[in-house]
């Protein structure tokens, strides 16, 4: 471990104490230095300056963000040539021919604005009905773990929450991993080791998901999932350190995540 040598005397352009290995000061590759540690604190600062003190708008705002990288993502999912894709919306450096482009595919204005954002809609994954939540509505949603909100089609109340969504997102996954084997599940090609190696991988996602699941409301639910992953590898004795390793690896991935991410991006 670094030791930690307090300076007796420091100005206000170095950080208030040395790190040092033994008597050389650290320094990582030429990144992580006494300098850069105190760039990437300030850094953070004005991050933390710019929250907004209501929790509900803070996580709207952050939510909104995320929606829009989705989209972006999406719209770029047409270009085939990287140097011909466009700077995303993410309000740092404004390329005009990029904010054309977003407010001619979105129909939205490149600065995100909350003032005129009153409700978020999304269509329903079970029934496919346009959904139209209210701002405090959505937040809990997608914030509150505990929290279930219902579809507004009577037909369908499918349970809208962090574990209906993100188990759909899953056992989405699953299938269409089933039917195209080159789309990895998330959480899967990741490795302690740093590598990995294709056809391990498939070999143990085959182990564990060898047919399609049901995606009705009902089966969207992870103690539901986990109790039949663990009685499916528990019937043809694969219950392996090594098999259970990767399902916690994969079910990372996906728990509580119901955006298209293997992390949470909100919490990032």
């Amino acid at each position: 471990m670094p030791s930690v040598n307090k300076k007796q005397n420091c100005d206000d352009t170095v950080l208030p104490f040395e790190l040092a290995l033994g008597k050389e000061p650290l320094n990582v590759d030429g990144v992580v230095n006494q300098q850069t540690l105190q760039a990437h604190l300030l850094l953070l600062g004005k991050f933390k300056e710019l929250e907004q003190k209501n929790y509900e708008a803070d996580m709207m705002y952050l939510l909104c963000a995320q929606d829009r990288y989705i989209k972006w993502l999406k719209m770029m999912s047409n270009y085939k040539d990287e140097k011909t894709v466009p700077l995303p919306p993410i309000g740092m450096h404004v390329d005009p021919i990029s904010q054309e482009i977003w407010e001619q595919k979105t129909g939205e204005p490149w600065i995100l604005d909350l003032e005129n954002k009153k409700s978020f809609v999304v269509q329903c994954p079970w029934c496919h009905q346009e959904q139209i939540f209210s701002t405090s509505e959505w937040v809990k949603i997608m914030r509150t773990s505990e929290h279930v909100e219902k579809c507004k089609s009577f037909q369908c109340q499918a349970d809208w929450s962090t574990d209906t969504l993100s188990a759909y997102r899953f056992l989405e996954d699953v299938n269409n991993y089933i039917a195209d084997k080159s789309k990895f599940l998330g959480g899967a090609l990741i490795d302690l080791t740093g590598e990995y190696t294709p056809e391990l991988v498939k070999t143990k996602t085959d182990l564990v998901f060898s047919k399609k699941w049901d995606i009705s409301n009902s089966t969207c639910h992870w103690s539901h999932i986990l109790n039949l992953i663990e009685a499916s590898l528990k019937s043809t004795n694969q219950l392996t350190a090594a098999l259970q390793n990767f399902v916690h690896r994969v079910v990372s991935a996906y728990s509580g995540i119901p955006a298209p991410f293997s992390l949470d991006f909100v919490s990032a």
